[in-house]
C-alpha cells in the first residue's frame, strides 16, 4: 500500500482534463469526474491510492480507509513516515521512485502492520504522466492476499510436520547434507545408529558423522560425496560396515542422491541407510543350518553302519576283558582299545547330533548342575580355572542332559585353547523374562554365559565359528562349535558370540524356562550280573546279533535271534504256542528292505500287551529314541553299547 508523487501547481493536461465536467449523453447531467472517479473507487475491495511526487496522499478510496482505520481527510497530505514503521515507510519510498524512474507499472509484494494485524498485499503501483510526459503523481491498488499467504505457511508448516513426522517415523537412516558435505539434518533413527545427536551432527562433514568402509574390507567409501560430485544416484550395492560414534560396528546398506532446487541447481545431497546386521546374521544362521543339515545328511548315512561295527568292536573288547585275570598283561591293551573305541562312539554321536531330526531326551533339569560338572570334565589338568556365578534361583529347564552337557564341555574346551597359558572362563546365568535373544518369542528363558579372556576371534572368520568342520586348531575336528549349535537350537533356544580380536570371546545361550519341577536322580543301584531269562534279538548286522548274543550269554541269559520283523513276530508266536516265556525282546529301529522295530512292536503287543521290547538304533538322533514309549517300547538303547551299559539297560526294565 504506498507510493506517489506531486502535482504542479498549475492544472494543465490530464490533470485539467480531469476537473471538467461530464454530460450524460442527453447533455442534460453534466457531472464531475473527480467525483466519478471517487464513486467508482470507493466501490473496489481494492485499496487504491494517490500520492505526489514528494510522497504525500492525494486519495486514498474507502477500502485503504477501512484498513488503515484512519479518516481519508486525515492521511492527505501525510506521507508514509507518518502513518507506518520507518523500515516500511522507507521501503514505500524507494518503490515509489523506482516507478518514477522506469516510467512503468511495477508490482511489489508487501507485508504491512495495520491495525487489525498484520496483512499481505501484491501492489500495483503505476506512474501518472501529464502530455508534457512528466510524473505528477504515483498510484497504487492493493491486492490483499493474506489469507492466500496464510493458507500457504499452513500448507508449508503442514508438509513440513509431515516429513518430520515421516522421518521419526521410519526405520532407516536419513541424513542430508549441504553443497559442502556438512551435516544439515539426522532423522531418529540416523541419530540412533551413527550414536551423533542431531544437535552435535549439525554442521560436521558427513565423513565424521557417517564412518564408512565395505564390509568385505578396503579404503572408506561415502555415497553422499559421489552423489554431490557426480549429480546422479549412487548405490555402492554391497554391505557396508557403519562404525558408530560409540565404536559399535553395524553392517549397513546405503544410497545417496543429490538434492535440487526448482531450477535444477544442486543445493545438497540426502543419504539414506539401513541396518541389516541382524538381517544378515539370520541368513547367516540359516545357511549354518543348511550346512548342518547337508553334514547331518552325511553322517545319517553312515552312522548305522559305522555303529555296527562299533557295536562289534566294542562288544568283544568288553567280553575278552571280562575272561582276563587282573595280572593278565593284555588288559592295558583291551583298556587303551577301548577308550579309542569309545572316543569314536562320541565323534559319531556329535555327527549325529546336528544330523536331520533327532529330538533330544528331555527331563526337567537344573541347569547349573550340568554346567558345574561339565566345566570340571573339560578343565581337568588344564592351566586354566573356571569361575561360577549360578545362582541358586535359576529356573529349571527341560534338557537332554548328555547333550547339553556336551555343550558346555564344547564351549569350556572352546575357552580352554583360547587361552593356552592359562587364565580364567567364567560361567554365569541368570533367569530372563520378556527379553530373549533375538529371533526368539517372548518368554522365560535362563541365560547363560561363557566368557573367557583369551586372544578373540578375528572378525573375518567369526560367522564361520559354527560352521561344520571349521576350526582353526591343529589336530581339531570342528564339530565342537558346531554340536553346540545344533543342540541349542534343537532345544528350542539360541546361542550368539561376541567376541574381538584380544580381548576374548563371549558366547551368550538362552534356553526356555521349564513349567515342571526338577527330576529328582535315581538312586544309584549296580545292576545285576543275570538272573537267567530268554532275550529274543532282532538285528539285521549278523556281527551285532553275534556279538549282543555273547553279551547276553556273559549276563546270564539265554540269547534267540531274528534278522528283520516278521523273523521276530514268528519268534515270538511260537515261543508262546509252545509255552516259553521270552523275558526281554531287543529290537533294531529300520532294517533295509525289511519290517523294523516300529511296526513290528506293534504286533508283538498286539500277541501280547505285557511284552517287554527294548529299541535299538546306531541312529542316536531318531526321534523314535526320544519318543520310545509312544511306540510301546520300554526303553531305548544306542549302539554301540558296552557290558556295562547293556547290564544296567536289563536291569532297568526287567528290575
Amino acid at each position: 500500500m504506498g507510493s506517489c508523487v506531486s502535482t504542479e501547481g498549475t492544472e494543465t493536461g490530464a490533470a485539467a482534463a480531469a476537473t471538467r465536467p461530464w454530460s450524460d449523453a442527453s447533455g442534460a447531467l453534466p457531472l464531475d469526474r473527480a467525483q466519478v472517479y471517487q464513486a467508482i473507487l470507493d466501490s473496489t475491495n481494492l485499496a487504491t491510492y494517490l500520492k505526489d511526487c514528494d510522497g504525500r496522499y492525494v486519495f486514498v478510496n474507502r477500502q485503504y480507509e477501512l484498513l488503515s482505520k484512519v479518516p481519508r481527510e486525515v492521511i492527505a497530505g501525510k506521507v508514509d513516515a507518518d502513518l507506518f514503521p520507518e523500515a516500511v515507510a522507507r521501503l514505500f519510498r524507494e518503490q515509489d521512485l523506482e516507478v518514477m524512474a522506469r516510467r512503468t507499472l511495477l508490482e511489489f509484494e508487501e507485508t504491512i502492520p495495520l491495525p487489525d494485524g498484520v496483512f499481505s498485499f501484491i501492489t500495483a503501483k503505476f506512474p501518472l504522466i501529464d502530455d508534457a510526459g512528466r510524473v505528477y503523481a504515483v498510484g497504487g491498488v492493493c491486492t490483499d492476499i493474506t489469507t492466500r499467504q496464510q493458507r500457504s505457511d499452513e500448507t508449508l508448516a503442514g508438509e513440513r510436520e509431515r516429513l518430520a513426522v515421516t522421518l521419526r517415523s521410519i526405520g532407516d537412516g536419513v541424513i542430508s547434507t549441504d553443497t559442502t558435505g556438512s551435516v544439515a539434518l539426522l532423522n531418529p533413527a540416523a541419530a540412533r545408529l551413527t550414536g551423533w545427536s542431531p544437535e552435535d551432527a549439525a554442521g560436521r562433514a558427513l565423513e565424521d558423522v557417517f564412518r564408512l568402509a565395505p564390509a568385505s574390507g578396503g579404503a572408506p567409501v561415502q555415497p553422499a560425496r559421489e552423489a554431490l560430485a557426480r549429480g546422479v544416484v549412487v548405490e555402492p550395492g554391497e554391505d557396508l560396515a557403519l562404525l558408530a560414534h560409540d565404536g559399535t560396528r553395524r553392517l549397513v546398506t546405503a544410497s545417496a542422491a543429490p538434492v535440487r532446487d526448482r531450477a535444477g541447481g544442486l543445493i545438497g545431497a540426502v543419504l539414506s541407510f539401513r541396518d541389516v546386521t541382524e538381517q544378515r546374521r539370520m541368513a547367516e544362521e540359516l545357511f549354518n543350518a543348511r550346512k548342518l543339515e547337508s553334514v547331518g545328511i552325511l553322517a545319517g548315512g553312515i552312522a548305522h553302519d559305522f555303529n555296527n561295527i562299533l557295536e562289534g568292536i566294542l562288544g568283544n573288547i568288553n567280553l575278552a576283558q571280562s575272561r582276563l585275570t587282573s595280572s593278565d598283561g593284555a588288559r592295558q591293551y583291551l583298556a587303551a582299545a577301548e577308550k579309542a573305541a569309545l572316543r569314536a562312539r562320541g565323534l559319531t554321536r556329535q555327527l549325529l547330533t546336528f544330523s536331520r531330526g533327532g529330538d533330544p531326551v528331555k527331563e526337567v533339569s537344573c541347569i547349573a548342575g550340568i554346567m558345574r560338572d561339565a566345566a570340571n570334565l573339560a578343565l581337568g589338568g588344564s592351566a586354566v580355572s573356571c569361575r561360577l556365578a549360578l545362582p541358586a534361583d535359576l529356573w529349571p529347564v527341560a534338557v537332554d542332559r548328555a547333550q547339553l552337557s556336551q555343550v558346555f564341555q564344547n564351549l569350556v574346551i572352546n575357552a580352554r585353547h583360547a587361552m593356552p597359558g592359562g587364565g580364567t572362563v567364567t560361567i554365569s546365568g541368570r533367569n530372563v523374562e520378556g527379553a530373549p535373544l533375538p529371533h526368539l518369542p517372548p518368554g522365560r528363558y535362563v541365560r547363560v554365559v561363557v566368557a573367557d579372556r583369551g586372544g578373540g576371534i578375528p572378525a573375518d572368520i567369526l560367522d564361520k565359528i559354527f560352521d561344520p568342520y571349521f576350526t582353526t586348531k591343529e589336530g581339531g575336528s570342528g564339530l565342537g562349535l558346531a554340536v553346540a549349535f545344533s543342540v541349542i537350537q534343537k532345544h528350542a533356544g539360541r546361542i550368539v558370540v561376541e567376541s574381538r580380536e584380544g580381548e576374548g570371546a563371549t558366547f551368550t545361550i538362552d534356553l526356555p524356562a521349564a513349567a515342571g519341577a526338577v527330576a529328582a536322580a535315581p538312586a544309584p543301584e549296580l545292576p545285576p550280573r543275570g538272573r537267567g531269562g530268554r532275550v529274543l534279538i532282532m538285528d539285521d548286522d549278523e556281527d551285532v546279533l553275534e556279538v549282543t548274543g555273547e553279551i547276553l550269554a556273559h549276563l546270564g541269559f539265554e540269547a534267540l535271534f531274528a534278522r528283520d520283523g516278521r523273523e521276530a513276530i514268528a519268534a515270538y508266536q511260537r515261543a508262546l504256542q509252545a509255552g516259553v516265556r521270552l523275558d526281554l525282546v531287543i529290537m533294531d529301529l529300520t532294517v533295509p528292505g525289511g519290517m523294523g522295530g516300529v511296526p513290528a512292536v506293534r504286533e508283538i503287543l498286539a500277541i501280547d500287551p505285557d511284552a517287554k521290547v527294548i529299541v535299538s538304533s546306531g541312529y542316536c538322533d531318531d526321534p523314535c529314541l526320544a519318543n520310545h514309549r509312544a511306540h510301546g517300547f520300554v526303553a531305548a538303547a544306542v549302539k554301540p553299547y558296552t557290558v556295562d551299559e547293556m547290564r544296567a539297560k536289563i536291569a532297568s526294565v526287567l528290575g
